[in-house]
């Protein structure tokens, strides 16, 4: 008997999966907060899994940063077209919006809780996505280099499926941001 991929119980799922559910579920949740104080759509923010994955990715970036390469998801990026993507969070919420144009987070017991930092690392994430586009998101994240290698390989094998490293993701984004962090401390001081 096939098992559909869609329909699936979190017991099908590993520790390390629902984590990253965890901070979907918060990304999700947090968004639409956000959306409820809102007075006009032109500020609304519409989700997508594709834009689920970018705060996810950015998010991870920043703890990565903070946590000297350490990464606050366990689940692997991989070199898909809209740049470094977790499939199974894109596919976990493909089907996305309800019908009031929202996505709804999914609600599974069990579901580990998330720390402060984790937390913090989002909310600072979602303040500054907030205000741009999916598209924008996606951009950016194709600037990485090692998926531009990665999604290179996975061309050439006729492939969909190929890992980005996240050493690889936080030695990029060490060389590009922490030196001016690092110099801003030393004029402070």
């Amino acid at each position: 008997m096939n098992k559909d991929y869609r329909k699936f119980e979190l017991s099908d799922y590993n520790k390390n999966h629902k984590k990253c559910l965890s901070i979907a579920n918060y990304i999700i949740q947090a968004t639409n907060d956000y959306n409820d104080m809102q007075t006009s759509l032109e500020n609304f923010v519409f989700m997508s899994s594709k834009r689920l994955n970018k705060i996810m990715f950015f998010s991870d970036v920043i703890y990565m940063l903070e946590h000297n390469g350490q990464s606050m998801l366990d689940e692997p990026y991989y070199a898909w077209p809209g740049g470094p993507a977790i499939i199974t969070i894109y596919n976990e919420y493909i089907e996305g919006l309800d019908l009031n144009m929202r996505m709804q987070p999914h609600n599974y017991e069990g579901l580990p809780e998330l720390t402060g930092e984790i937390t913090s690392v989002i909310d600072t994430v979602l303040q500054t996505t907030n205000k741009v586009g999916t598209a924008t998101l996606v951009a950016e994240s194709q600037k990485l280099k090692p998926w531009q290698v990665a999604y290179k390989k996975a061309e050439i094998k006729n492939s969909l499926i190929e890992p980005v490293s996240k050493e690889s993701i936080y030695n990029f984004y060490k060389e590009k941001y922490v030196p001016y962090a690092q110099n801003d401390e030393e004029k402070e001081n």
